[in-house]
């Protein structure tokens, strides 16, 4: 049995009408609070599995069209909102206006069968700018025409969703089974909001428009029957009406809607039953459902996603008034498509403007719909090259200029070509051999045939000195007609000085022709109407063409590695055996800088401002038969329009293609610029930068020719780097550089490093791409890919993999690594095999953060990263230190708080970790809980550190009760974490507990769960007083120890942590700081110490004579003066907690989630107070 549950959509009370006014000149027209019909979203209980994606703006290059300024809840979930602005962008860019259009959103609990509800806030009429007079629009509609706020300080659309309803948030669209996507909803409910809605309403019998007025509602001006008539044609209210509005015979006659509907008008949903809500505002269901314009249908099913608004309903907000006001002077003009081969169309136009930012290229396979964006181009740039084609299909297409400000010109008119090549070769001279079918059958040759191109695809044949036709042998002078080429067929077009007809003639036998472009020969049938009979000419080249135009032009032009100075140029080559790139700054080039045939142009130099070749303002920077060029010299943050010709060579002969070559532009980036003040080399002094600022993470930075070139000695941070030749830039031990964009690198950038030394181990990784393993000086080195050690590597001139961990020894004292290289940028990925610890290291110059890293590959890896710190033991073993762990729990370490490490850059484990980051060449231990790829990406970086402050460890879990353990004795220490949280899982949780890993150091502390050994544990929070945690240690040495608590955080006054040693029978209260001394003898005891937790004082005497608790349907309605976010807790009588959390209190009121047991006293704590209560049956 399907379910429906009802989604209200529309739900105002009448209110005053407010008569119109004027100010300053504006006519404010009237104004009123409708009670129209509410609009119902019926969501259907049945998994749909439809995915329809949002149009792609990615490459649109243009600004969204509208504002949307949306008043987020207090307390609203990330993910929730950013569905909600996802939305929000997708309608940004569908229609037009000059006023923010304002929403007020928020969640409530509606009710068990109401999503949410939402409409216009208010409606106006007869105001400046209106369309129509006394018909009512919905405010942001009507502010959009009026061109200003007519209800200026109030929200335009209201919208609400039910908190407790099961919400897909995500934007992908892939729904789970069960779940109703939040995204299509948003869009669904905006989309009445911003005008999709009619006042049409029956009771049953009659039916109404108005809604309690005599005016219409714009879209009820556009509801028309096949028999031509109107909604307000009708008495309201009227059983006429009612009899229209349940018709099942309701359209939208728009004119731009029929058009998007295939020239006929879109039929609108209006069943033989009125359905309150549904009929009348959606689109038909039956009509739409699973196509791309089901999203203002009526219904939705679980597991669908539409996130895309629709061409008809795209249209309809043109007919209501949404259109953005074409600018007809942007309208590019000219507009032609060439089918070049069966890979390839060429689309070439002409502009009609100054202002435009660009053009969008529409395709379709259909004629008349179907249009979607294949690409853009830049503003000047007239031409464009469609590799995307399947051979023989006929694509078509159609062109839009745009400004940067959202302004669009309108389409130009549709042009076709076909994925073939319409050409054929002409110049010299052709033999034609002719053979007739006329008296048995006559042969005939003529060697003087020539081939002229008239147009794209049509081709005059004519004989210099005969004819091309032959009748029983003989020639006539003179003869010559034309020939049409598509798409390498051949078909007789028109006479020209014919003594006799020919034709193309299928129906006979004689149909149409080939050319063959391998042997160069064209087979030509033809026929003879007037003395039916036909014949073939076969046409052969003779050897006097001498050297050709090449006939397919180089194509797509695309631009990488961009920076402030430099960018590197590549192409599609066409067929001529040479390529000549030309470029001019600023603008495009014109048609006296074209090459010209016979004339050479060598490209002396591919630095723009060094000495090299021109055509007029356009210089020669590329002159060879490859398809790329790297182009430096050139000036930041200008535009530059580059061009490829095709081109045949044979000695002192140049034959260039100019009717269609390759065009794109790019601009390059901003950047601040390194010039060196004096002999200077400090990065943060001002003066040493052209602009006198020093970069930070949003700037493009060059490292220009200069005296002396930059040291990095702190934490520093930029966009795009480009070091430019026989420059440097160098970062000290103890800095970073955080890169978040690309590198060009032409000179040499370092990165130094200090690092254990004495044979003490440390896991590094390199920053760089082209580190040689035997380079960094390692005694010892080696990699651990899950399965193993490998053999020493420190004379391998293998390089060492980004992303890659090493265990590294160094026989100096104070060792320094440098690395030099290119940084390594962008996304870097390495494989992982379930169930391993593998040894992995930050790739970048710059640390990155714990919490980001674990949350991106939470996927592939436990929560979980080890560092590996020697603790000071220098005994040329690896084994001589431990591991420590970081998770969204905290960190470990072995060394004591008030102790102090080397200065190593962050390749000793301790102080990094409790930082909450990776550091630069620091690597990491992770475990693999599936067969999958870590990714490392650029956004993981950190621009500063404190790698001092065990409180800035970032501690994922906020709310948890952290308890540090820590054991000393023997002058070593260990620690481990307990942490209690509400994210906990019972048993073995992945991303909270973190398991021992075994070495050789001397003393462990440890919790356990069953016989498996962990350094963090995560517990529940629930019912934490009934729980223990088994404690475990090892020591190799027999003496006197000690545990206290390194730590305590977020622990209440009320609870208690106790360490109950099993073997002594003593309980010792740690939270009152007590520590506890043990002797023990050497070995691992695992069942000796347990730790757990105590409330104290929770039935302490109090009174709360204003506090009311109340059973609800899903749990207790608590009652008491407060306002804002309270601390509540429920224990039973005997004082163990059952309920904890955070309530928010509303008009003196709150609601939790806790269902008591019937006739069970409890006491239920609110900040530091008490009550007893007991719900009766």
């Amino acid at each position: 049995m399907t379910k429906k549950i009802t989604y209200y959509c529309l739900c105002f009370l009448l209110l005053a009408l407010a008569q119109s006014h004027d100010v300053a000149g504006q006519d404010y027209g009237e104004s009123k609070q409708l009670n129209h019909p509410a609009c119902i979203f019926i969501p259907i209980m049945q998994d749909q599995n439809i995915h329809i994606p949002a149009p792609d703006h990615s490459d649109a290059r243009i600004s969204p069209a509208a504002e949307f300024i949306v008043n987020y809840p207090d307390g609203i979930d990330v993910d929730a909102q950013n569905a909600f602005a996802y939305a929000v962008e997708i309608w940004s860019y569908q229609i037009a206006t000059d006023v923010p259009i304002v929403i007020d959103f928020s969640f409530s609990d509606l009710g068990a069968s109401t999503l949410g509800s939402a409409g216009p806030k208010n409606f106006f009429r007869n105001f400046s700018g209106a369309t129509k007079s006394n018909t009512w629009y919905p405010v942001a509609l009507a502010n959009k025409l009026a061109g200003f706020d007519l209800d200026d300080g109030n929200a335009d659309i209201n919208i609400s969703f039910n908190s407790e309803f099961n919400w897909y948030f995500g934007t992908d669209g892939n729904v789970p089974a069960g779940q109703f996507d939040f995204v299509s909803v948003v869009l669904h409910e905006l989309g009445h909001g911003l005008g999709f809605t009619g006042s049409g309403s029956s009771d049953g019998t009659n039916g109404t428009w108005g809604s309690g007025t005599t005016s219409p509602f714009i879209y009820d001006d556009l509801v028309v029957n096949t028999s031509n008539d109107r909604t307000q044609n009708f008495t309201s209210p009227s059983t006429d009406l009612h009899d229209f509005l349940t018709s099942n015979d309701l359209f939208i006659d728009g004119s731009e809607t029929v058009v998007a509907n295939g020239d006929t008008p879109a039929k609108i949903y209006a069943p033989s039953t009125f359905d309150q809500g549904s009929s009348y505002s959606h689109w038909n269901e039956s009509t739409y459902n699973g196509t791309t314009n089901a999203l203002m249908t009526p219904q939705i099913g679980s597991a669908e996603a539409i996130h895309d608004v629709g061409d008809i309903t795209r249209a309809l907000f043109k007919d209501l008034g949404w259109e953005s006001k074409p600018n007809d002077d942007l309208t590019p003009f000219n507009v032609k498509a060439t089918g070049i081969s069966n890979e390839r169309i060429d689309l070439t136009w002409s502009d009609n403007s100054e202002t435009e930012d660009g053009f969008i290229i529409k395709r379709s396979l259909s004629e008349t719909s179907g249009f979607t964006t294949i690409d853009t181009v830049n503003a000047d740039i007239l031409r464009y090259n469609d590799v995307t084609v399947s051979s023989g299909e006929t694509y078509f297409y159609k062109i839009i200029a745009f400004e940067s400000s959202g302004i669009l010109s309108d389409e130009t008119d549709v042009v076709s070509a076909s994925a073939c090549s319409n050409s054929l070769p002409t110049g010299g001279t052709w033999t034609g051999a002719a053979f007739t079918t006329a008296s048995g059958g006559v042969s005939s040759t003529n060697t003087s045939i020539s081939i002229t191109q008239l147009t794209a695809d049509e081709y005059l044949f004519s004989d210099v000195t005969g004819s091309l036709y032959a009748e029983f042998g003989d020639f006539s002078a003179n003869q010559s007609y034309t020939v049409i080429n598509t798409c390498g067929e051949l078909t007789i077009n028109e006479l020209a000085d014919a003594e006799f007809n020919i034709e193309t003639n299928s129906a006979n036998g004689f149909g149409a022709g080939s050319y063959n472009e391998t042997t160069q020969t064209i087979t030509l049938p033809w026929y003879d109407p007037n003395n039916d009979f036909g014949g073939t000419t076969t046409f052969t080249r003779n050897d006097d063409a001498g050297l050709e135009s090449p006939t397919i032009s180089s194509a797509s032009i695309n631009f990488t590695k961009v920076g402030a100075h430099s960018m590197n140029i590549s192409w599609t080559n066409g067929d001529g055996s040479n390529r000549l790139v030309l470029i001019r700054e600023s603008e495009p080039i014109e048609d006296s800088e074209l090459p010209v045939d016979n004339t050479n142009y060598p490209a002396l130099s591919t630095h723009f401002s060094g000495e090299t070749t021109t055509i007029g303002n356009a210089r020669v920077v590329y002159n060879n038969n490859g398809s790329s060029v790297l182009v430096t010299g050139l000036t930041k943050n200008t535009n530059y329009f580059v061009y490829v010709f095709e081109y045949n060579a044979e000695s002192s002969d140049f034959i260039y293609l100019t009717e269609s070559y390759a065009a794109n532009s790019q601009t390059t980036l901003d950047a601040a610029v390194w010039v060196g003040f004096a002999d200077d080399r400090d990065w943060e002094n001002a003066n040493n930068w052209e602009d006198g600022a020093v970069p930070t993470s949003s700037d493009n930075v060059v490292i220009a020719a200069a005296s002396s070139y930059p040291v990095i000695s702190t934490d520093a941070s930029l966009n795009h780097l480009e070091i430019e030749s026989e420059t440097s830039l160098t970062v000290n031990s103890g800095a970073s550089l955080a890169i978040f964009g690309n590198v060009i690198n032409f000179g040499t950038y370092t990165i130094n490093r200090n690092t254990t030394g004495d044979e003490g181990y440390s896991i590094i990784g390199s920053p760089v791409s082209e580190t040689i393993l035997d380079g960094i000086g390692a005694s010892h080195l080696y990699s651990n890919d899950g399965s193993g050690y490998s053999s020493n590597l420190k004379t391998s001139t293998a390089t060492m993999t980004p992303g890659q961990g090493y265990f590294a020894a160094f026989t100096s004292a104070s060792p320094s690594i440098s690395f030099t290289g290119t940084p390594n940028t962008g996304d870097i990925s390495y494989p992982v095999d379930n169930g391993e610890f593998e040894l992995v290291a930050n790739p970048y110059a710059a640390a990155i953060s714990i919490e980001d890293f674990l949350t991106n590959n939470s996927s592939v890896i436990s929560g979980t990263v080890y560092f590996w710190d020697d603790g000071g033991s220098n005994n040329g073993s690896k084994r001589g230190g431990d591991f420590i762990a970081a998770n969204s729990l905290g960190a470990t370490s072995i060394v004591q708080p008030d102790d102090t490490e080397d200065n190593i850059d962050g390749v000793k484990g301790s102080t990094p970790a409790e930082s909450g980051v990776i550091p630069s060449v620091q690597g990491v231990f992770v475990e693999a809980i599936a067969d999958g790829e870590i990714i490392f990406s650029q956004d993981l970086q950190v621009t500063t550190t404190d790698a001092n402050s065990d409180n800035n460890f970032y501690r994922k879990q906020s709310e948890a009760i952290v308890v540090k353990l820590a054991i000393t004795g023997n002058d070593l220490y260990n620690e481990t974490i307990i942490g209690m949280t509400d994210d906990a899982a019972s048993g073995i949780d992945n991303h909270l507990d973190a398991r021992r890993l075994k070495s050789d150091y001397t003393l462990s502390l440890y919790s356990l769960i069953n016989e498996d050994e962990f350094i963090i544990q995560g517990v529940p929070m629930i019912n934490l007083d009934e729980r223990s945690i088994d404690l475990g240690f090892s020591t190799t040495s027999e003496g006197m120890y000690e545990i206290n608590t390194a730590t305590l955080s977020n622990l209440t006054d009320d609870l208690e942590v106790l360490l109950i040693d099993q073997l002594e029978g003593k309980t010792i209260i740690l939270s009152e700081s007590e520590t506890y001394q043990f002797q023990t003898d050497a070995g691992t005891f695992n069942q000796r110490f347990t730790l757990s937790f105590r409330y104290k004082d929770v039935l302490k005497s109090s009174t709360f004579a204003e506090l009311n608790v109340q059973p609800i349907t899903d749990g207790l309605l608590i009652t008491y003066p407060a306002t804002g976010k309270q601390s509540i807790a429920i224990f039973t009588l005997d004082g163990k907690l059952r309920y904890s959390d955070q309530i928010m209190f509303e008009n003196d009121q709150a609601e939790i989630p806790f269902r008591v047991n019937k006739n069970e006293v409890y006491f239920l704590r609110l900040e530091d107070q008490s009550i007893k209560f007991l719900i009766k049956n």
